[in-house]
């Protein structure tokens, strides 16, 4: 669900303000030289959007978990997202789950397309948690819905927690 940003802050709870808290481990900068050849030749940060055509190359790729080629397909087949988004947005999703492997909510903020959240609720339920995701941004994109249509007919076990 995509909701417009609030114009006042809403009250936290105390429990909210304890996740917010929580420390998180520091993120370390991977250079291309230790990516696996076959993702250091893309052109990751292209803005290019992905097309189908592009899902085999992308999909192909060593080193990455076997979640990777689903995923690839099913926003390759959207055929509405930039190719540095994917990467982007995954990277963000491993680093969030590691971080808050139990988590049951997750709050997309500034969500632009959503796939954050999709990917989060993905990598959760790959471990047998069960999340719910709320997308917030100032505006939905047109993309967002298509992107949304095709992580439902792919995942129709997550329609009703996005």
């Amino acid at each position: 669900f995509f909701f417009r940003t609030p114009t006042t802050s809403p009250p936290y709870t105390a429990d909210a303000m304890t996740v917010l808290r929580r420390p998180v481990p520091p993120l370390r900068h991977i250079s291309s030289e230790a990516l696996p050849p076959s993702i250091a030749a893309l052109r990751r940060s292209s803005r290019s959007k992905l097309r189908p055509r592009d899902a085999a190359s992308l999909s192909a790729l060593s080193g990455m978990p076997s979640l990777w080629p689903q995923v690839v397909d099913t926003v390759c087949s959207a055929g509405v997202l930039p190719r540095k988004e994917l990467f982007e947005a995954w990277e963000v999703a491993v680093c969030v789950d590691a971080a808050f492997p139990a988590i049951p909510l997750v709050a997309d903020l500034a969500a632009g397309h959503g796939l954050l959240a999709w990917l989060l609720l993905l990598l959760g339920a790959r471990r047998g948690v069960r999340r719910r995701a709320v997308c917030v941004d100032t505006r939905l994109p047109d993309a967002a819905l298509s992107l949304s249509d095709a992580f439902g007919e792919r995942w129709p076990q997550l329609r009703g927690q996005h």
